[in-house]
């Protein structure tokens, strides 16, 4: 701040130092006058020539001597302006006055290589030299784009299949899958995300399986099988409480939900529908639910069932849209659950992410 004031102390300085050589650049050089004895003597002949207009006495002397004259004023104004000149040029390039000075001892780098975040700005205070920081909202994460697969193929058992590990009857079983839902009695529909011909060429579908651990996987046998595809796709956001609805990889509906609240929140990571149910008009989540293949990982047990989480209706249980307030599901409007039934079935794909 001193510097700043001193450099427009020098600057007033210059100016009128200008301004003062230019003043005396501008009078008139007078020619020396010759001696003479009394100011009441008659002017000599050659001076008196030279006022009625013919040729003055010694004009070499009178020219040469109004020119260096001339040129020495005009160089005196000069300087000052070409000092002037340095001084705007110089001071343009230097640093203005809220600029960060680099620190003692370090190389200061090159302002293409200088850092600009977002969330970090400076500016000089209003009533002081000092700087001030303002800092800019930025989101708590940053959210990636989701692609979604155009298709999913499903797999509809004609009967209960055993679970392997591995597409080989010797390996480790991991359970069996019944061939209907244990709610509504629809047959099971299971995501399929691989396929092989193993041994003697058995076919093997590695599929989605419900229950616990979420998100487990195994292969059953090809055969008592129906092959199947759907389009649909079901994204759950839990930071933006949001609910989007895919066809064919592009969104059909964005609605608002509610979430799980942070004591239950509703389990992450990719699932699929069981079986849609409609409910009473007494029960919790009517008029509809969508039962998921995600178990809480808080509640292994809620209200006689076995955690499981759905999308249902706010009927007998009310929430506000767009908040986290439920045990692990997620609360839909009326309108959208009613408009979701009608279009989803058992096996849709449904992801949940933060």
């Amino acid at each position: 701040m001193r510097t700043h004031r001193f450099r427009l102390i020098l600057l007033a300085a210059l100016v009128a130092f200008a301004a003062l050589g230019a003043t005396r650049s501008r009078r008139t050089v007078p020619a020396p006058r010759r001696h003479q004895k009394s100011s009441d003597a008659p002017p000599g002949p050659g001076l008196q020539r030279s006022l009625a207009g013919g040729s003055a006495a010694h004009p070499s002397s009178l020219r040469r001597t109004q020119t260096s004259g001339g040129l020495t004023a005009h160089r005196f104004g000069l300087i000052p302006l070409v000092a002037l000149v340095l001084f705007v040029a110089s001071s343009a390039g230097a640093e203005p006055i809220h600029s960060v000075p680099p620190a003692v001892g370090k190389k200061r780098p090159a302002l293409a290589a200088l850092p600009s975040p977002p969330e970090v700005l400076s500016k000089p205070a209003r009533d002081s030299g000092r700087l001030e920081r303002v800092e800019t909202k930025r989101p708590l994460h940053s959210v990636k784009p989701f692609v979604v697969k155009p298709s999913q193929k499903l797999a509809t058992l004609l009967a209960a299949h055993e679970v392997f590990a591995k597409p080989a009857r010797d390996s480790a079983r991991l359970g069996l899958v019944r061939a209907r839902r244990p709610l509504t009695g629809t047959q099971t529909v299971l995501p399929v995300v691989g396929a092989r011909i193993g041994a003697r060429g058995i076919g093997w579908l590695h599929v989605g399986l419900p229950g616990r651990p979420n998100g487990r996987t195994g292969w059953i046998r090809q055969r008592a099988t129906v092959a199947s595809t759907t389009r649909w796709h079901i994204l759950v956001d839990i930071s933006r409480r949001r609910v989007t609805v895919y066809r064919n990889s592009r969104p059909m509906r964005i609605v608002d939900a509610v979430v799980g609240k942070p004591s239950t929140p509703t389990p992450r990571g990719t699932f699929f529908v069981e079986e849609a149910i409609q409910l009473r008009a007494t029960d919790v989540g009517a008029p509809y639910a969508l039962a998921l293949s995600a178990r809480s990982n808080v509640l292994q047990e809620f209200d006689g069932g076995p955690g499981q989480t759905a999308l249902h209706g706010l009927a007998n249980v009310g929430g506000v849209l767009g908040s986290a307030a439920s045990h692990g599901c997620v609360r839909l409007d009326n309108a959208t659950i009613h408009w979701l039934v009608l279009r989803i079935g058992s096996g849709v794909p449904v992801t949940v992410r933060r």
